[in-house]
């Protein structure tokens, strides 16, 4: 974990497994989320927090596929399909305080360093303890991750079914990549059909892009299938593969453990052991 380039090495280290989730994630509740709001060109940008019961070993900011739109303001609440928003309980059990950031109100792409700045007042307003922050993007979500974790000091980057090929918000290549200084994991499920993720080679080559970073590259298996529509509709549907529907505890257990390894890793001399 502490030297630069790719690592593939899948096993989790045993003293770790007492961050593993062993319970179902549906059946865990958390804390009530509140939702509040930063100031971004005269406008809001709405997000919404979560507390784990017990006290908070790392801050994770979420960012959702498609058009990013959680409608907090109209909603009042975090719901939807979505891998981030289904997994939700699993990683709050796990002892994190998450954070989902809605599409701002002020028109701003989310490759933008006034997009990242805005993040960047969340993360102060909300990291009064100085816990290790994690930037999380699922599909267009990755994007959005990916921009932040280029401008804004953060302890780690994960990428699922990231956006290698073109979106209607561009590809992950919109940011300054080469800025990306912190660990990085980049997840993938083997049979992943969207256009816009599918291709395993694009991801690996976006990993050895990522030349300042650390990058461990894993592909799941297993899930179902249940996108709806035709074509890209479901391909790319948060009910598919792509949205590794079916995998939710093995998604948990894989950012919990890698999350573990990377904080841990800041105490320790360096080691040959890998994710």
């Amino acid at each position: 974990m502490t030297g630069r380039g790719i690592t593939t090495t899948p096993v989790a280290l045993a003293s770790l497994r007492v961050f593993t989730i062993a319970m179902s994630i549906c059946s865990v509740g958390a804390h009530a989320q509140i939702v509040k709001t930063v100031p971004l060109n005269d406008c809001a940008h709405y997000y919404a927090t979560f507390e784990p019961e017990q006290q908070s070993r790392a801050l994770l900011l979420m960012f959702i596929g498609g058009d990013g739109h959680l409608r907090l303001r109209q909603r009042g609440s975090v719901s939807g399909l979505n891998l981030l928003i289904r997994i939700r309980s699993g990683l709050t059990a796990a002892g994190f305080k998450l954070l989902y950031v809605d599409t701002p109100e002020s028109p701003v792409a989310r490759r933008d360093a006034v997009y990242s700045g805005s993040i960047s007042q969340m993360i102060e307003k909300e990291n009064s303890k100085n816990l290790p922050v994690f930037v999380i993007g699922i599909s267009r979500g990755s994007i959005s991750a990916a921009n932040v974790a280029s401008r804004q000091p953060v302890s780690g980057m994960i990428l699922l079914s990231a956006s290698t090929g073109s979106t209607h918000d561009g590809t992950v290549y919109d940011v300054p990549v080469e800025r990306i200084t912190a660990p990085s994991l980049l997840l993938l499920h083997r049979k992943d059909a969207c256009v816009s993720s599918g291709s395993e080679h694009a991801l690996r080559s976006f990993a050895k892009d990522l030349k300042n970073s650390t990058a461990t590259v894993r592909v799941l298996e297993g899930g179902i299938d249940e996108g709806s529509g035709i074509g890209r509709t479901a391909d790319c549907h948060p009910k598919s593969f792509h949205g590794f529907n079916g995998t939710e505890t093995t998604v948990v257990d894989t950012l919990v453990q890698w999350i573990a390894l990377v904080v841990a890793s800041k105490n320790r001399k360096p080691t040959n052991e890998g994710f």
